[in-house]
C-alpha cells in the first residue's frame, strides 16, 4: 500500500465499479472508463482511485499515478488484486471506502457507485436471474427498457409483486446473485462517514447508473454526502465522461463541492452533444435539504 502523505489532498475521486455481470457491453464500458481515469491520472491535489469487481477470481484496485505532460500512453495497472469481492453487499462498499480513504486521504471525497441501477422500478436483475430471464434481456440498458418482460412475469403470476422485496436495487453481482437495497447503500455510506478522521468528508455521492436520481433514492442517503449526482433515466454504456470531468477538476482542485458537481454535469452535456444518443439525463441534488423535503411531502403521502 502506498505511504500516506502528510498533507491531505483537496479531492479524492473514488469509483466503486460493479461489473461482475454477464454483459460484454458492461465489461467494455468499465475498461473505457478506467482508461479515461488512467489517462487523466491523479495530481498533487487530486487522487483518482477505483475498484473493479468483474467476472473471475480477482477484484482489482487502482490508484492512478500523475500524468506529466508528454507522458506515454496510459496503462491500466492495478495496485492490488484481491480475492473476488461480492459487490452486491454493503460491507464491500465500506471495505473499499476504508481502504481508499486511508491510502488516498483528501479533504473532500467524491464516491461514485458504478453499475446497474434500477431506482424504484419493478425491474431487478436478481429477480430476473431467479426467473431464468436474464439471458433473454441482454444487453440491459435501463429499467424502462425491461419493464415489459418483468411486467408480463408479474401478470402471469411468475413473480408475486406484493411479496417480493427485490424491487429497489443497485449493483447486482451475478457471481453471488446479491444486489443492494437503497437503504443498504445509505447505511453503508453512513458507516463510511462515521469512520472518517477529522478534516475529511464525503462531499459528493454519485450513481453512474440508470434511474437512480429519484427522491425515494436520495431520501435513503440522508446523513451521507452534501450533494448527490445521478440520472433520472437510463444511461448508455458510454457512461460518464471521466476524462472531461477530471480535466476540469485537475485544473481547479480547490473548487467547492457544488462547483465540482457542476463540472461533471457540464462535461456530461458536452460529451453527449458530440456523442448523441436517444435520451440521457444527469442532475445534482442538494442532499442537505432531503429531510425538509420529506416533511413537506409527508402530508400528501398520508392523504
Amino acid at each position: 500500500m502506498p505511504q500516506t502523505p502528510e498533507r491531505l489532498k483537496e479531492w479524492a475521486l473514488l469509483v466503486y465499479m460493479c461489473a461482475d455481470v454477464p454483459e460484454p457491453g458492461i465489461h467494455r464500458a468499465s475498461n473505457v472508463n478506467l482508461l479515461q481515469m488512467a489517462n487523466s491520472g491523479s495530481s498533487s491535489d487530486v487522487w483518482v482511485v477505483a475498484q473493479l469487481a468483474c467476472p473471475g477470481p480477482w477484484t482489482y484496485r487502482y490508484i492512478f499515478p500523475e500524468r506529466p505532460l508528454g507522458s506515454d500512453a496510459a496503462i491500466i495497472r492495478p495496485v492490488h488484486a484481491i480475492a473476488s469481492v461480492d459487490s452486491g453487499v454493503p460491507g464491500s462498499i465500506e471495505d473499499f471506502f476504508a481502504w481508499a480513504s486511508t491510502a488516498c486521504p483528501a479533504k473532500n471525497i467524491m464516491l461514485v457507485l458504478w453499475g446497474h441501477g434500477f431506482g424504484i422500478d419493478y425491474y431487478t436483475p436478481q429477480t430476473l436471474s431467479n426467473l431464468g430471464l436474464v439471458g433473454q434481456l441482454l444487453p440491459l440498458q435501463s429499467a424502462g427498457a425491461a419493464s415489459a418482460p418483468i411486467g408480463a412475469a408479474i401478470r402471469t403470476g411468475a413473480v408475486d409483486a406484493a411479496n417480493t422485496p427485490d424491487w429497489f436495487r443497485f449493483g447486482w453481482d451475478a457471481s453471488t446473485n446479491d444486489v443492494l437495497d437503497n437503504n443498504q447503500i445509505g447505511d453503508a455510506l453512513r458507516a463510511c462517514v462515521s469512520k472518517l478522521p477529522e478534516g475529511q468528508k464525503l462531499a459528493i455521492v454519485g450513481f453512474d447508473a440508470c434511474v437512480m436520481a429519484m427522491a425515494e433514492v436520495w431520501c435513503e442517503m440522508q446523513g451521507t454526502a452534501d450533494i448527490g449526482i445521478a440520472s433520472q433515466a437510463g444511461l448508455p454504456y458510454s457512461s460518464w465522461p471521466y476524462d472531461g470531468f477530471l480535466e476540469r477538476l485537475l485544473q481547479q482542485p480547490a473548487a467547492q463541492p457544488a462547483d465540482v458537481a457542476k463540472m461533471l454535469t457540464q462535461a456530461f452535456v458536452e460529451f453527449y452533444v458530440t456523442h448523441p444518443t436517444e435520451y440521457v439525463t444527469l442532475s445534482t441534488c442538494d442532499l442537505t435539504r432531503i429531510e425538509a423535503f420529506e416533511q413537506a411531502v409527508k402530508p400528501l403521502a398520508q392523504a
